[in-house]
């Protein structure tokens, strides 16, 4: 007889009987799912160049939604929301250029709101990727069955240079992906 330990919930077996409680519910929403687990991922690529002069956050377009399993929070109960930056192709016009990452979330469609600076470039033209997490654990985060997006803003510190959230140069630069995925705490 072998045991699936899955936290509070086991499953296991008698001869040849699978034997599963009545708190798990294996067609996708977990009731009892253990601390650390994934309930819901999704990514999104940006494949297209997007430029800024402007020294107020712009939208790039770039955003990725999920819909929460769990009410957001930092306790049994709820979940955290990991929210990774990766890839693409950051540049500048100039040696000079600063551009600053800005990470901004909407709840069910709701007005775009602040949530942190992700990451930053300066003082080089050299191609970049981007590199950021942020792990989202706050109560106003979502209720369960909220649709949650996250987007990315960037701004041209200063206004004077051209800088690049991703640069499209042929064949050489991948997509950016933001991943969000919501994890059980």
């Amino acid at each position: 007889m072998g045991t699936l330990n899955l936290g509070s919930t086991q499953i296991s077996s008698s001869g040849s009987t699978l034997v599963i409680p009545s708190n798990i519910n294996l067609g996708g929403n977990w009731v009892d799912a253990p601390p650390g687990t994934i309930i819901t991922a999704n990514a999104s690529a940006l494949s297209s160049t997007f430029s800024t002069t402007n020294d107020t956050q712009q939208y790039t377009g770039h955003s990725c939604s999920i819909v929460r399993k769990l009410p957001g929070g930092s306790t049994s109960g709820t979940s955290k929301i990991f929210v990774y930056l990766q890839g693409g192709c950051r540049d500048s016009n100039s040696s000079s250029g600063q551009d600053v990452t800005v990470l901004y979330r909407s709840i069910n469609g709701g007005t775009d709101s602040f949530q942190r600076y992700m990451d930053s470039k300066y003082g080089s033209t050299a191609w970049l990727n981007h590199s950021a997490f942020y792990a989202d654990a706050s109560t106003s985060s979502g209720a369960a069955g909220a649709t949650v997006t996250y987007k990315m803003y960037v701004r041209s510190r200063g206004g004077s240079h051209t800088i690049y959230y991703h640069n499209v140069v042929g064949g050489v630069s991948n997509d950016v992906w933001l991943i969000v995925q919501e994890v059980v705490n």
